[in-house]
C-alpha cells in the first residue's frame, strides 16, 4: 500500500481500536482506582474478565506504535475480504453486513460510555481505594443494557453510573440498570424536572399541583416505573423518638426537635428503588427550597425547632463545619 493509500486510510477510516480507549484512560486516573477502573472499562469494551498488568502494558505499547492502527485495520479488512470471497449466497452477505454494522454501532456506544466514565473518574477528588472490584455479573448486565444507548447525554449518564460503581461497588443495584436502559432523552428530561422538586427520594404532592407540566411529568414517570403515587395517595409518616425526628435528602438533613412529637404526615410522590439509584448521580440544586415547602406543611404541635443541615459532599454525614439553618422557630410567647 502506497503512502497516498495510507493517507486515504487515515481520512476514511473511523477505526478506533478498543485498546486505545483503555490505554488513553491510563492518563490522569487516581492511583487508588486505576486497577478497578481499567478492569471495569476493559470488561465493557472487550468483554474480557481479567485485566493482568502485562495485558494493560501491552495495550499501552501498542498505542505508542504509530503504525498499529493501520496494521490492525488492514488485517481485519483482509480477513473480511477473504470471507466474502468464498460466500455466494447474497442473503448471507447481507446478514454479515448487518451483523458488522450492528456490532460496530453497539461497540461505538460502549466505547463512548467508557470514555465518559473515565472522564468522570479523572475529575474525582479525595478518592479512596475501593474495598472490592465491580461485580462481574453487574458488569455483564451493564454492558448488555448500555450497548444500545446512542444519545450523547444519556451516554454521559451511563458513564456516571459506571464511575460511581467503580468508586463504590454495590451502590447501584443491578435491577436498576433495566430501568436506566428505558431512560431516553425525553424520560431523562422529565425525570430531571421532577427531581428539581424532590427532597431525597420524595416529592411533596402539594408541589405537583392539580394540573400542569410537573404533574404530567410525574404521571408519565409513574407509568414508566420511576415514581409511585402520582395521584397523591401515598403518605410519608415520620416515626422516630418522641423528642426528635428527621428526613434525609440527597444533600441535606431536616432535623425536627420537640417534646412528645406527634406522628408527622404529609402526602408525597415516592421514587422507586431504581429511580432513587439514578437520582443519586444527578445534580440537586433545589433541595433547600423543597425543604422549606415540606416544613411549611408539617403540623407544628410540640415542635421547638426545625433545622437544615448540609451533608459532606457525596455522603449522608452532616457536615459539622457548616452552620445549620433554622427553617422553623416557634413564635415568641407560644408553647
Amino acid at each position: 500500500m502506497s503512502e497516498n493509500d495510507d493517507q486515504q486510510l487515515d481520512v476514511e477510516s473511523n477505526f478506533n481500536p478498543i485498546s486505545k480507549v483503555i490505554a488513553n484512560g491510563l492518563a490522569g486516573l487516581p492511583d487508588a482506582i486505576s486497577k478497578s477502573a481499567l478492569g471495569a472499562v476493559n470488561r465493557l469494551v472487550t468483554g474480557a474478565v481479567d485485566v493482568p498488568v502485562a495485558f494493560l502494558a501491552g495495550f499501552k505499547e501498542a498505542i505508542e506504535d504509530k503504525n498499529f492502527e493501520k496494521r490492525t485495520f488492514r488485517r481485519s479488512l483482509a480477513k473480511a475480504a477473504v470471507s466474502k470471497a468464498v460466500m455466494t449466497d447474497e442473503l448471507q452477505l447481507r446478514a454479515i453486513e448487518r451483523l458488522i454494522t450492528d456490532q460496530s454501532w453497539k461497540q461505538r456506544n460502549r466505547e463512548s460510555i467508557a470514555k465518559a466514565a473515565l472522564a468522570e473518574l479523572r475529575g474525582s477528588e479525595n478518592v479512596m481505594e475501593p474495598e472490592s472490584s465491580v461485580d462481574s455479573d453487574w458488569m455483564a448486565k451493564f454492558a448488555k443494557y448500555s450497548e444500545d444507548v446512542s444519545s450523547e447525554d444519556v451516554q454521559k449518564l451511563w458513564g456516571k453510573v459506571l464511575a460511581g460503581e467503580i468508586l463504590n461497588p454495590g451502590s447501584f443495584r443491578s435491577k436498576s440498570l433495566m430501568l436506566l436502559s428505558d431512560m431516553d432523552q425525553k424520560t431523562a428530561k422529565l425525570f430531571q424536572l421532577v427531581l428539581d422538586s424532590a427532597f431525597g427520594p420524595l416529592i411533596p404532592h402539594d408541589l405537583l399541583g392539580t394540573t400542569g407540566e410537573l404533574l404530567s411529568a410525574a404521571r408519565y414517570l409513574e407509568a414508566e416505573g420511576f415514581l409511585s403515587s402520582a395521584n397523591g395517595a401515598f403518605e410519608k409518616v415520620l416515626y422516630l423518638s418522641d423528642k426528635s425526628a428527621g428526613l434525609n435528602g440527597q444533600t441535606a438533613h431536616i432535623a425536627i426537635h420537640g417534646s412528645n412529637l406527634p406522628r408527622l404526615k404529609f402526602k408525597a410522590v415516592w421514587m422507586t428503588n431504581g429511580a432513587e439509584d439514578i437520582a443519586k448521580i444527578l445534580p440537586r440544586t433545589n433541595e433547600r427550597k423543597i425543604a422549606e415547602a415540606i416544613v411549611s406543611k408539617l403540623p407544628k404541635n410540640n415542635i421547638s425547632l426545625i433545622s437544615y443541615h448540609l451533608f459532606e459532599p457525596g455522603t449522608t454525614i452532616v457536615d459539622k463545619t457548616k452552620t445549620p439553618e433554622f427553617l422553623y422557630v416557634p413564635p415568641v410567647g407560644s408553647t
